[in-house]
């Protein structure tokens, strides 16, 4: 089955926002066994959009368009739709009554505007939002299909879920593995030398601050199974991960395992471990609290780290990383006590002290280690990275 997809908007033809739902549905359509032909942007334009819709289905036998079914004036896209194929569009009293219902619990009159969002395409098939107002549509064209889908991010994911539980390909298997601390370059490398360049039919790469996620997909179970074990065995130091789960939560689900708490001292991260931590949901069962102790007094005066250590080794030194690392655990009570201290730039560094430098301190119990990185990102990577290299090196003193 050849799937089409275009991405309606001018935000994204102009590259105001990524087309993070083109992306997130390529990979849903590869996953399940589907084959990606095209993948199209289009601003909100009568023509350009007809235009797509044409070369694409000629090509496909299924299009999705995404985005262009609210409210405002460039929303045009069922519109368009419907006269690209002669059909009508009728108000549907349901969806109406929602939206209605919906401005009424909050204690306001419902925006005219909002009245175009339940005009639904003669003939199609209306997928309910279970998330927001505007609805999926099916159009059945003979032996082709096209799906209308809302643009807003959340609404948009679980529709696409939902129309992929029966939209199913040839059945493949698929891993997936979470790293952090070895680079894209690095995995391809070794696979390559433990396989063969034919591997890269297998593996598939998606990096992040959080680090690089791996998916592993092949028809052939025996295939699947051979790269997978290897994978794991050659990779077990930098994995954090085998399945989807985000570092943060693979970070509670350790510590409740473990029945340890912990409590954070940041001072390169500016906080982000502590929101990382708490994003999840239920982490006030091990997270006692955090400090930001940005400045050389708060480390003295909250932490207890020594003035003479920062004198004499700097703020920026494994000493302090240690001490701060030490004195968090203590001032919470807590099991494991976390450091960071590093220099962000783009200011500041030195030859010895370079931008991007990261002492991470981690100390669970009697025992405290410190770990050096130098990022060389700009400033928000590298807060952001040091933030993820933190929590990953919890983990693997966890496993």
């Amino acid at each position: 089955m050849n799937i089409s997809v275009i991405s309606i908007g001018n935000e994204v033809i102009q590259g105001r926002i990524d087309d993070t739902n083109g992306t997130y549905i390529s990979k849903k359509i590869f996953e399940s066994g589907l084959n990606l032909l095209l993948r199209i942007q289009v601003p909100d334009r009568e023509k350009e959009i007809r235009e797509s819709i044409d070369f694409a289905l000629n090509k496909s036998d299924v299009v999705f368009l995404i985005g262009g079914l609210g409210g405002t004036s460039d929303d045009i896209t069922k519109e368009v739709v419907a006269k690209h194929f002669n059909r009508g569009l009728f108000l549907d009293e349901e969806i109406l009554n929602k939206i209605k219902k919906y401005f009424e619990s909050i204690g306001k009159k419902m925006p005219e505007l909002n009245r175009k969002v339940a005009y639904v395409i003669e003939g199609g098939k209306t997928i309910e939002n279970r998330i927001g107002f505007a609805p999926g549509i099916e159009l059945n064209l003979g032996n082709k299909r096209i799906f209308l889908l809302p643009g807003m991010r959340e609404e948009f994911i679980e529709l696409v879920n939902r129309i992929f539980e029966e939209m199913k390909g040839e059945k493949k298997n698929t891993g997936t593995f979470k790293l952090f601390g070895i680079t894209e370059c690095d995995v391809q490398k070794k696979l390559e030398d433990l396989f063969s360049k034919e591997i890269n039919d297998y593996v598939f790469y998606y990096p992040s601050f959080k680090g690089l996620t791996i998916k592993i997909i092949a028809e052939k179970k025996e295939i699947f199974e051979r790269v997978m074990d290897k994978f794991k065995d050659e990779f077990k130091e930098y994995i954090y991960s085998d399945d989807e789960s985000e570092i943060e939560k693979v970070l509670g689900e350790k510590l409740k395992e473990k029945g340890f708490t912990i409590a954070v001292a940041e001072s390169v991260t500016g906080g982000l471990i502590s929101n990382l931590i708490t994003d999840v949901p239920g982490s006030s069962e091990y997270f006692k609290g955090g400090v930001v102790s940005y400045s050389n007094e708060a480390k003295i005066d909250i932490l207890n780290v020594k003035k003479k250590d920062i004198e004499s080794f700097g703020a920026v030194s494994e000493d302090v990383a240690r001490e701060m690392a030490e004195g968090v655990k203590e001032i919470f009570n807590a099991d494991i006590g976390i450091s960071t201290t590093g220099i962000a730039g783009p200011s500041g560094g030195s030859k010895e002290k370079p931008v991007g430098l990261v002492y991470i301190g981690c100390s669970i119990k009697d025992k405290t280690e410190v770990f050096r990185y130098v990022f060389k990102e700009p400033r928000l990577r590298i807060k952001m990275n040091a933030s993820c290299a933190a929590i990953f090196n919890v983990i693997k003193r966890l496993e």
